[in-house]
């Protein structure tokens, strides 16, 4: 093949629009917008054909309102981590590079996810009782992962995730309060951090942040522990009480 050096800036042709049929779409140059079948909110993309080895190819959801879902192994596409990848908009283009049997995903913009909610309302938990923090106001989400109707972050991509997040109780603890981070069907220790709080006349902070692997689809949430002799009340306010999940 051809070496080219010094090149000022690579020009690709316009992009062309693929629907996906029965899961598969057949790219005939480097840059294409991809269509759901039927414009359902929602298709599987599980076969790109065409292509030679080497070739990389820049793709994008056609319509923001339609997802097209990337599926990992399921044909002759391999996404990072092992699990699927959505295009959840338009703005999102993924890059993948041809193999010669397989596309591999190389990259995307943006491949970020950063979501951060907060609890708005003031909250009472109840002495010796674990109770889920309703998280009800978002703070930003860059890829439209919050899902405060269950209080909680769901996330869209698999992959590697610092979580975490702040509690403040409006009363003296007396070093009694925990936190635990929670994922969809763990139990509370798989990926809980506690700490008592710290001791203090009017406010006790809790604190929690761990590393975790999510899938695609798993959610976050947080719960709040006492045993102190009286109920307390979490403080509402965006500095005090939130959840966030990054990437």
């Amino acid at each position: 093949g051809l070496d080219l050096s010094d090149l000022g800036m690579l020009n690709f042709d316009d992009a062309t629009e693929l629907t996906i049929d029965t899961g598969a779409i057949t790219v005939v140059q480097s840059f294409h917008t991809v269509d759901t079948a039927s414009d359902a909110a929602t298709d599987d993309l599980d076969t790109i054909s065409g292509g030679t080895a080497g070739d990389t190819i820049f793709l994008r959801a056609a319509n923001t309102a339609r997802t097209v879902v990337l599926k990992h192994n399921t044909g002759n596409i391999h996404c990072p981590y092992g699990a699927d990848f959505s295009l959840l908009n338009s703005d999102l283009i993924v890059e993948l590079l041809f193999d010669g049997t397989d596309w591999h995903i190389v990259g995307s913009v943006p491949f970020a996810s950063a979501t951060r909610i907060y609890l708005g309302t003031l909250q009472d938990v109840v002495a010796g009782d674990w109770r889920k923090i309703l998280f009800d106001t978002d703070i930003y989400d860059i890829l439209g992962e919050s899902d405060l109707s269950n209080n909680q972050i769901t996330v869209t991509n698999a992959g590697l995730y610092m979580v975490g997040a702040t509690l403040y109780f409006g009363e003296n603890m007396a070093d009694n309060g925990l936190i635990a981070l929670k994922i969809t069907g763990s139990t509370f220790g798989t990926i809980a951090v506690y700490q008592t709080a710290v001791a203090g006349t009017n406010q006790e902070g809790l604190s929690a942040m761990s590393p975790v692997y999510l899938v695609a689809g798993e959610s976050v949430y947080a719960y709040a522990y006492h045993v102190y002799s009286e109920n307390r009340s979490l403080n509402a306010g965006a500095g005090l009480n939130y959840l966030y999940v990054v990437r």
